[in-house]
């Protein structure tokens, strides 16, 4: 569209530029406008995907890698946990992988609980405000290199202004002129660009503060408006919003994880906040703000670590390894093992306890089996539409169309599995449909 980006006093614009425009401004804006409307068309959320919460925030303490969710499958269905990614890419080729880092992975369910923990605390209760400003000031005070570092960024930006310059010359050199000591002098401002970025980057994961930490009634302030957000319908989506807009990363360790909190005044300054809804903060600013780093260890003994507990679980209730692992989040060969290990022997095939696998129309709540009313409302309607007449099929059909999930949150209704919920139902009476 005859334009071309520039940096002018540290900002970045669109000038004009010195070759003719291809498209139209108004063409260029409306492809614009289409490509960030659809550019997750095809990656809309689905209820049978796991919505990771710490996506992009969570990573490893011992090698820094960022850790991405994942699935598993299991007999007692999807399992979703967050693993280092680039080391598993990097062994995919492997029979046997090694790795490193404890963890390795770690359950969605246990690091996510935790985290929308400590969300809740300070969201709820004043004093852990209090606390994170004041040992953000504390922080800031006791800095030495935080000069150092804006000298960086200013050579930085005036790197940037110069390879900007350049270009812009570049572009009006006549055609007699040789343009290789212009490109000579790029070469060498890139070189220094990248230095001058590991520099500050360097400086960046040694806990710099930059900005100064927000007055407290503004982040009061700021904290107040999110806890709008956190009482609308509980989702995860939501709960994933709210995390990253007060936590700037995660890092896992053997026994715990850390929370880096912003708390910078770049983000909760006066005039970053509105009246007109929660969503307050810029993102352009978001990163470069401060953090007060909350160490927080997960207990090392957990609870299927303890005997007597998967004694009372396992021999006294008779739960099955599956319903152990889910109470404690975690796996079925994990509690399995556990019983070896504290010499518990395991019940023979013959007696085991209930099944794992629950009937339409059940749910486990505390160990014990009861009614699950919302499906108990499908059952009785499958009854009535069998007495009406309809077959398995049409009925199925129905339950498809108008959306009911099915027991595994599967995609649609089969007329089998229809016929029999009925039987169950109806003790065992098919009726005849003509």
């Amino acid at each position: 569209m005859g334009k071309r980006k520039a940096v002018i006093n540290g900002q970045r614009t669109l000038v004009k530029a010195v070759w003719e425009p291809i498209v139209s401004e108004e063409l260029f804006s409306r492809t614009q406008e289409l490509l960030k409307k659809n550019y997750r068309r095809h990656k809309s959320h689905s209820p049978e995907r796991f919505p990771y919460q710490l996506s992009g925030l969570l990573f490893c303490k011992t090698c820094g890698d960022r850790l991405c969710g994942k699935t598993a499958h299991g007999r007692i269905g999807k399992v979703a946990y967050y693993e280092h990614s680039w080391s598993v890419r990097r062994q995919a080729c492997l029979n046997k992988k090694i790795f490193f880092c404890k963890p390795n992975r770690i359950l969605a369910k246990t690091i996510e609980t935790h985290v929308w923990e400590k969300v809740q605390e300070l969201l709820n209760q004043p004093r852990m405000a209090d606390y994170l400003i004041t040992k953000a000031k504390e922080k800031h005070q006791n800095q030495a290199h935080i000069s150092e570092q804006n000298k960086l960024r200013n050579k930085l930006s005036g790197i940037l202004e110069q390879i900007e310059a350049l270009a812009e010359h570049l572009s009006k050199i006549p055609k007699g002129i040789s343009p290789i000591p212009i490109f000579d002098q790029m070469r060498k401002l890139e070189s220094l660009k990248i230095e001058t970025e590991k520099e500050i980057g360097v400086l960046s994961q040694s806990g710099v503060v930059v900005d100064e930490p927000s007055p407290l009634k503004d982040y009061q302030a700021y904290l107040s408006a999110i806890s709008k957000m956190a009482e609308l319908p509980d989702s995860a989506l939501l709960k994933s919003k709210i995390i990253k807009l007060l936590i700037s990363k995660i890092e896992l360790l053997p026994a715990g994880f850390k929370l880096h909190y912003f708390v910078g005044k770049g983000v909760f300054g006066s005039n970053s906040l509105t009246t007109g809804g929660p969503c307050t903060a810029n993102p352009e600013h978001l990163y470069s703000a401060p953090y007060i780093i909350d160490s927080i260890t997960l207990p090392e003994k957990r609870a299927w670590q303890d005997k007597s507990v998967l004694h009372q679980k396992y021999v006294v209730e008779g739960l099955s390894l599956a319903q152990i692992g889910r109470q404690f989040l975690y796996s079925k060969n994990g509690i399995r093992n556990a019983l070896i290990r504290f010499g518990i022997p395991l019940r023979a095939k013959q007696e085991k306890g209930r099944s794992s696998n629950l009937d339409y129309g059940k749910r486990i709540i505390n160990g014990q089996r009861i009614e699950h009313l919302a499906e108990q409302r499908v059952i009785q309607t499958i009854v009535d539409m069998r007495k009406e007449g309809l077959s398995y099929a049409k009925i199925a059909d129905f339950l498809t169309q108008i959306g009911v999930p099915t027991k595994k949150k599967g995609r649609g209704w089969h007329y089998e599995v229809v016929r029999n919920i009925y039987l169950r139902a109806s003790e065992g009476r098919e009726d005849k449909v003509h």
